[in-house]
Formats: structure tokens, sequence, C-alpha cells
């Protein structure tokens, strides 16, 4: 595919894995290339809920799922995937997808994941069995992946959509969807000590799921995301909140500037957060108020035709947000820069590789997969 490149001017904080500094950079997005067909398949469609990581200079995508045969107001039903792409970059910065044919140990979607020196670590998820309360580590070795991939203690109860973060190594994981509810959990495993089992630390102030989960310095940042009530309906959180490491408790930090659920982000600076995209629930809320209303109807004509309104906004969905937000860490305060500018994939994560941020594929539109790559290139 050839590459579309698109400047943004966006200020923002310099990012080096080994020493930070306060040069100012900006971002340049484009899609340099797209997920290829796995071995087996006939189709790309993309993929939301991937596992994304790197490790020993290979890019991973894994798993994930799509509606393969036919969307869901078609009749589709969500397909599962265990297959393994892996993304080599040259010295000239230009993409390979390298043939490959192994495979995870299960069919997986919407893992909380972090990258680890070891290799790369997903947390939970679910696949067409239910959710998971697997903690498995994949590691890369002469460009494979390591057939014994090592399995940490299970999580105390299933979850999917939670999100992880990587502090000294200590796997921190929040939130996420529960077989009965939301979570509110915050879970630490010991990476050194595995035998002494996750601890449950004291709880976020909300149960929260598709929530934005980073760590700097002491303290780990929760941002947005939602809950999904009994009625059906789910809230949506501007709600952004921190927890100190030093003395176990959690502090209120300024709301975004509008509720967003199920984007990415990652560090950018030594004093800076980013968000990219993400769900307003404009969309989301009307099909979720059809969905109460298409349960609740008795006449069938009348059911039947609250369940077009609702493929109609399926159908038309607009896509996401594509804006980036930026967190300033020292005054506490949010701000709102250009638009990325490409469709902007929620479901999926956004993972810094060889000072590049990478967005693999993702959901764009209601049911809607995208088998982009899209990545954000920091210049000074």
């Amino acid at each position: 595919m050839k590459q579309i490149l698109m400047s943004l001017s966006l200020s923002i904080l310099t990012y080096n894995s080994i020493a930070q500094n306060n040069a100012i950079q900006t971002i340049d997005w484009s899609i340099p290339t797209q997920l290829p067909v796995a071995e087996g398949h006939h189709k790309q469609m993309g993929l939301a809920g991937a596992i994304a990581g790197c490790h020993r200079d290979v890019f991973i995508v894994a798993g994930g799922s799509n509606f393969e045969d036919a969307l869901p107001w078609e009749g589709g039903k969500k397909k599962y995937f265990d297959d393994i792409y892996f993304l080599k970059k040259d010295i000239n910065g230009v993409f390979t997808w390298q043939e490959k044919t192994l495979r995870l140990p299960e069919k997986k979607a919407y893992a909380a994941v972090v990258n680890t020196s070891d290799g790369i670590i997903y947390v939970g998820g679910e696949n067409e069995k239910g959710l998971s309360d697997k903690v498995v580590l994949m590691q890369v070795f002469d460009n494979q992946i390591n057939k014994k991939i090592s399995l940490f203690p299970n999580l105390p109860f299933a979850l999917t959509n939670a999100a992880a973060t990587l502090v000294n190594n200590q796997l921190f994981v929040a939130g996420g969807e529960k077989i009965d509810g939301i979570s509110s959990a915050l879970l630490r495993l010991d990476l050194d000590n595995l035998a002494l089992g996750w601890k449950i630390l004291p709880d976020i102030p909300e149960k929260v799921s598709h929530t934005v989960f980073l760590n700097h310095g002491e303290k780990l940042y929760l941002l947005g995301g939602r809950q999904k009530q009994e009625s059906g309906i789910s809230t949506l959180f501007s709600a952004c909140f921190a927890f100190n490491l030093v003395t176990q408790t959690w502090e209120k930090l300024q709301d975004l500037p509008y509720p967003l659920s199920a984007g990415t982000g990652c560090v950018v600076g030594e004093n800076t957060l980013a968000m990219f995209g993400g769900d307003k629930g404009t969309t989301f809320h009307q099909v979720e108020k059809l969905l109460v209303a298409i349960q609740a109807e008795q006449d069938l004509e009348k059911k039947q035709r609250l369940i077009q309104e609702k493929n109609q906004l399926q159908i038309n969905h607009p896509g996401f947000s594509q804006e980036v937000l930026l967190y300033n860490i020292t005054s506490n305060q949010w701000t709102s820069t250009n638009n990325i500018g490409f469709q902007t994939p929620v479901t999926t994560q956004a993972v810094m590789w060889d000072k590049q941020i990478m967005i693999p594929c993702g959901e764009v539109k209601a049911g809607v997969r995208t088998a982009n790559i899209l990545v954000g290139k920091l210049n000074p």
C-alpha cells in the first residue's frame, strides 16, 4: 500500500527510552502498511481487540476478532482468532511482514497487554467460550514465538476489556468486564516473585472498562472509560484518576474535555501523557437505547421498525474521535490538539516502538474493523 503521510504540527515533549529531554517535536501520522491475509484465510477484514507489542526488534499483532462473514446487522457472528503476525522494520524504516504460521495457544481478543524486556504479557480477554483468567507471556527467539509460552498465576477472576501497565517489574491490571458486571479492582502481580500471586489493591473510585491506563514516576494514571449499567445504557467517563504507588491512595485529576472510552494512549514526554481517539458515545448511546427498546417492545411490527432504525444507525456510524489529547502532569491540565487525519481505531493499543507510536488495527465504525497500521512518527 502506498504510504499516506500527513503532518499535524503537534507540539509535545520528546520521548526517548534511554533519556528524556524537553525538545519540542511534531508527530507525522501515516499508514505505511496493512495487516496481511493470514494463512488459511481468504481475506483480511482487520481486527479489534488484538494483542499487540514488540520484543527483540519484532512488532507483533496476534489474536483479535472481527465479523468475517457478515456484519452484525446482517446476521454475522463475531469470530475470534489465534493468528500471529510479525512485522519487521529495516534501517530505512521500511516495514515488512514476515511469513509465519505460528498461533496463540487459544483464540483470544480484548486482553490487557504490556510490553516487558522478557516479552509481551497479555492478561484475560475473551473468545467464543467466554471470559478468560489466563495470564500469558509471549517471547520472540530467532523471529519465532517461543512455543513454550509461559503461563503466570491466573487472575482472581476472569476479565475482558481491562487495562494493564508495568512498573519496576510489577504488573498492574485495572478494571474490566467480569462475568457478573464491571470491575473496580486494581490488581498487582510481582513478576520477580510469582509465588505471591495477585494482590488486590485499593479499589478504583469507579467501576470501569475500556479505559486508558498509563504509568509515570510513582503514579498510575487511569483516563476515561465506561461502565455498563443494569439498564443497558452505559455511563461514559471523562473522569481521570491517579494511584500513588507510595501512599497506595487514589486522587482525582482534571477531567478529560469530554467523556471517552476505548481509546489508546501512551507517555510522550517527561511530563506529558497522550490519548489518541476514543468513542465519545453519541452513536453508542443511541444504539444502546434502541436495543433496550427492542427488547421491551411486544408489537412485532414496531419491534422490526426499531431494529431497522438501529441497523441504520450502525450502518451510518460516523466513526470515532480523531483528536489527540495531551495531559500535562505538572499543571494537571488537558489540552486538545489537531486531528490525526485518518480513521482512528478504538479497542486497540498504542505501543511505542523505536520512537514511533504504533496503533495497529482496531474498530473504526460499529462492527467494522481496519487492517491499517497507524503510525505516529516523533520528529525533532
